[in-house]
């Protein structure tokens, strides 16, 4: 997830970045998760890899926004209507085979690229692409981080005894919680 959700976005900046800087223009979009803003049970590995693109391309942005007139967008979707789900891969390396009702109630691929198209030609710096629960979360996140780790904490711990009824017994599982 490190290689595929934040070094290659990183390396590919790297790249492009001389250019930019040379003719003093630009904007570089990038696409993290709102769960790079969110830390979800059960996806550290993921959240890690798109909470260290929102953290790298914010620095970013800092550097170069205002010193080189290049923009830095960082996208922050939230569960769209795709096949992500179902073309996902457990743990295991095994196809997934399956979707979840998290993207099958997603946000309309279309809008969501409307809704990215127009943040970008207005140079945001974070595009958030979420509604409902999702977007909620991260105005909740912005405005009482306590209370957000309130709520994933309980989800959490609800994941966490479903865990041990099923029989996967009491202790964490390394290879399940990094998902």
């Amino acid at each position: 997830m490190i290689d595929i959700d934040y070094l290659a976005p990183v390396a590919l900046t790297q790249l492009l970045l001389p250019r930019l800087v040379e003719q003093g223009s630009g904007q570089l979009a990038v696409v993290s998760s709102v769960a790079g803003k969110l830390g979800a049970p059960m996806r550290t590995g993921y959240c890690g890899a798109k909470h260290a693109v929102v953290g790298y391309f914010e620095a970013l942005r800092a550097e170069v926004e205002e010193a080189y007139g290049i923009g830095v967008s960082v996208i922050l979707p939230g569960s769209v209507r795709t096949a992500i789900a179902s073309n996902a891969l457990e743990g295991s390396g095994a196809a997934r085979g399956r979707s979840d009702a998290n993207i099958d109630n997603g946000i309309d691929p279309n809008d969501a690229a409307k809704t990215i198209l127009d943040g970008l030609a207005q140079r945001q710096h974070d595009i958030v692409v979420a509604e409902g629960q999702e977007l909620l979360a991260l105005q909740l996140r912005a405005s009482d981080p306590e209370r957000t780790f309130a709520f994933t904490a309980a989800e959490g711990t609800r994941l966490a005894k479903q865990r041990a009824e099923r029989g996967a017994g009491a202790s964490v599982d390394p290879s399940a919680v990094n998902q």
